[in-house]
């Protein structure tokens, strides 16, 4: 069986953005290339469009239409280069977890950040290049980790060197025994 992980990517990892924008144009186009081909092949056949050829190439739409909503949720989004995650990796402790290429939405939104760093009682983000609103980002990720566990704070900053010299001040702090579970949850609201 084919790993579509290698070709799409996966979540939260290095260049999953970029993958995924990849993944879905050509899975799209070959949506589109198998409708055409088997609704003129019914029109060749059958000499006519009303025939169960013309309804499975509209039904081919469906998928289609599903991989055209991915691509406009990662369009406007970039993948971290990989000297920034590298620079990252090499920051943060062992036990800290880094997701990057964050992409989440609500019911309202659709939401990125660059990075997220679970450190010890908190959760960092470092806003992507494109605008959004930090209030909402962050009551969002608070309430939904507070299912979870109440004791994590949430920050979202402007940019990295905000976020290290925030890190810097906060390291040593250990993983907290349901750090698991709240990353678990931040993948599950990943794109």
């Amino acid at each position: 069986m084919i790993n579509l992980e290698k070709y799409s990517g996966k979540k939260c990892e290095f260049n999953y953005i970029n993958k995924q924008k990849k993944f879905h144009a050509i899975v799209l186009v070959l949506f589109v290339v198998f409708a055409l081909l088997v609704f003129f092949a019914g029109l060749m056949i059958t000499h006519t469009r009303a025939n169960i050829y013309t309804v499975i190439s509209i039904l081919t739409v469906l998928p289609a239409a599903k991989r055209v909503v991915s691509l406009v949720v990662m369009v406007p989004n970039k993948s971290v280069s990989k000297d920034r995650a590298e620079h990252l990796s090499a920051l943060l402790g062992s036990e800290d977890v880094l997701l990057l290429d964050y992409v989440f939405s609500s019911r309202d939104k659709l939401l990125s950040l660059d990075y997220v760093v679970v450190s010890g009682k908190q959760i960092m983000g470092v806003k992507s290049q494109r605008g959004c609103d930090e209030a909402y980002m962050k009551q969002y990720l608070s309430e939904t980790v507070s299912k979870i566990s109440d004791s994590y704070s949430v920050k979202i900053f402007e940019n990295d060197e905000k976020f290290e010299n925030f890190y810097q001040k906060a390291t040593g702090k250990k993983a907290e025994a349901d750090q698991e579970k709240v990353v678990e949850q931040l993948k599950i609201l990943a794109v």
